[in-house]
């Protein structure tokens, strides 16, 4: 069936309908809200601005008075937004851009300021850093989880090398769940969008137990649409590029009896199905163009070549594309004194198998190769299966707290582990002269009225490799704030100590495998910045920071600089 959507297509997101929606004790916010793109995103409401707490700098402190280059989203935006997953945070913010990556369903391309690392190998590490519940997602692969019940979105923009560590060259992004309530609550929203889209959200508050200073919330979200683009070469809709099929549950405990200790543990879970998004040609070289077009003369489809974005395509090697994302975060806080001891532990992990991938969208193509046979045989311009796997560790220990009414610190170390590994088959047809494979040959007579200047080789290559990765760093930020002046001058100043190693195991293709590398270096970044608060409304900001991004090895290094094991880390650091 035929997509009449074109217009449609060409947009990253839509507007979604609301059906139904009941609240068994809270109303639920329904409706959408345009996207602005200004400094305070949530907006302002007729009683005037809303006030959000935010802890970018790890403390409680309204935006308002927050130094830095950030935008704050709240539970009421988002819910206005109809925001149930990081690709649908795209234009939140200003310079925010998220996309979803080739041949995935869960890789994001995350940048902020034009700032962006969308190289989905596991040993490449992103550009702009984003954070569930105070927890670094060390990998852009495997991002696009779906999220439910946000307390909010938090945006920093320009490198956050003190506070945030390694890979925050362009920015982060904070998202920070709902904490479970204290008055037992429920909430169940039904929703209908474009491409037959529909979705279910539940969520449950159990309220405190007893005097036990227990709290528990409940969520599960379930969402399944239709593909964006039709695949004549399946029948159903539903397996169409760009379908998708997702539950995700969350559970959040809460223990707070008022005696200076807190502690939040929060699990969550996403599972995703469904297809990769469309693939065309746009351009392609006279002389295979050439070998492709005699393919309905072997019995095959006609080549697609389009610089228009179309709506049906062919894709024969387009298999299910299944992501799992689970998350643990511990957050565990106790007042001493004027100050605040936390700790922030965390494991993530994230299973990927993408059982076929067309990236031509050329499905039915024939043509005469001479590997592995000599003979009209299937083409394929590119496809590709992939299985990926990643796991990792986290743990931070922070000191935050204030001297006297004109200091306050942040003290801080922190520690990071993770292992991935990939095993990734490529196909394709390397498209030679005829006189490359047959020596003395210019031409190859098929038939009447068939003479190739072409002729096919359907190679296969794999890709696979171990990379295990650990940081650990120590952190402090201190800021002063002049009493003579009510407090209006800030005065900040951090530095941050690194010490990273990266290892790989090889194994294919050859070369560069089998190999085995390791490396080691250290960094020390570090943030000067000066801000004065003119009015209730104005504040000048005059940062200058830095920010590290870690090397990378190159696991492609055929196709690199044949000299180069590895890139060195760099520093990035601007006014911001």
């Amino acid at each position: 069936m035929a997509k009449w959507r074109d217009g449609l297509m060409k947009l990253r997101t839509y507007h979604r309908a609301q059906i139904a929606a009941v609240a068994l004790i809270a109303p639920w916010m329904t409706g959408a809200a345009q996207a602005q793109q200004a400094e305070q995103a949530e907006g302002t409401a007729s009683e005037g601005l809303r006030e959000i707490i935010v802890t970018a700098q790890k403390r409680a402190e309204n935006v308002q008075d927050t130094p830095l280059a950030i935008t704050a989203i709240d539970a009421q935006a988002i819910e206005q937004r109809g925001i149930t997953s990081v690709a649908s945070l795209s234009g939140a913010a200003p310079n925010l851009v998220i996309a979803e990556t080739p041949a995935a369903t869960a890789n994001p391309s995350i940048s902020i300021r034009g700032i962006v690392d969308n190289d989905p190998i596991l040993t490449a590490d992103p550009a702009v850093g984003l954070y569930v519940d105070g927890v670094i997602v060390g990998r852009s692969a495997g991002a696009l989880f779906d999220m439910m019940d946000l307390e909010r979105v938090e945006v920093l923009r320009g490198p956050q090398g003190t506070l945030y560590g390694r890979n925050t060259t362009g920015g982060a992004v904070n998202l920070i769940s709902a904490k479970p309530a204290k008055d037992f609550g429920a909430r169940l929203q039904v929703g209908y969008g474009s491409f037959d889209e529909m979705t279910v959200k539940a969520l449950l508050d159990t309220g405190v137990l007893g005097d036990t200073g227990l709290a528990l919330k409940l969520g599960y979200f379930h969402s399944q649409r239709d593909g964006t683009v039709d695949n004549l070469l399946e029948p159903s809709n539903k397996r169409d590029p760009g379908a998708r099929n997702t539950d995700a549950v969350r559970a959040a405990i809460r223990f707070d009896r008022g005696t200076g200790f807190t502690a939040d543990y929060v699990y969550d879970y996403s599972d995703r199905n469904g297809r990769a998004n469309a693939f065309q040609l746009r351009a392609i070289r006279p002389d295979i163009l050439d070998y492709i077009s005699f393919s309905p003369a072997f019995g095959g489809t006609a080549p697609q070549v389009s610089s228009e974005r179309l709506s049906e395509v062919r894709l024969d090697r387009d298999g299910n594309v299944s992501d799992r994302v689970k998350g643990h975060a511990l957050t565990l806080n106790l007042e001493i004194g004027d100050a605040t001891l936390r700790s922030i532990t965390g494991f993530r992990q994230w299973d990927n198998k993408i059982d076929g991938s067309d990236l031509d969208g050329n499905g039915g193509l024939l043509g005469v190769v001479a590997v592995p046979t000599f003979g009209v045989a299937p083409i394929d311009l590119f496809h590709t299966s992939n299985e990926r796997h990643q796991k990792q560790f986290s743990q931070e220990l922070n000191l935050i707290g204030s001297i006297g009414d004109e200091f306050e610190y942040v003290v801080g170390a922190y520690y990071f582990r993770e292992r991935a590994t990939e095993v990734n088959p490529q196909g394709f047809t390397a498209i030679l002269p005829v006189g490359a494979v047959i020596p003395g040959a210019t031409t190859l007579p098929i038939g009447p009225g068939i003479t190739l200047n072409s002729i096919g080789l359907n190679l296969e290559t794999l890709l696979a490799y171990r990379h295990v990765s650990r940081s650990a760093a120590a952190f402090s930020q201190l800021t002063w704030k002049p009493g003579g002046l009510d407090n209006r001058l800030s005065v900040t100043g951090g530095i941050r100590y690194t010490e990273d190693k990266k290892h790989l195991i090889q194994t294919s293709p050859t070369p560069p495998a089998p190999r085995e590398l390791t490396r080691k270096f250290t960094r020390l970044n570090w943030l000067a910045n000066i801000s004065y608060q003119w009015t209730d409304d104005i504040m000048m900001i005059c940062p200058l920071l830095s920010g590290p991004k870690l090397m990378i090895f190159w696991i492609t290094k055929e196709i690199m600089n044949a000299e180069q094991e590895a890139s060195p880390g760099r520093d990035y650091w601007q006014a911001a």
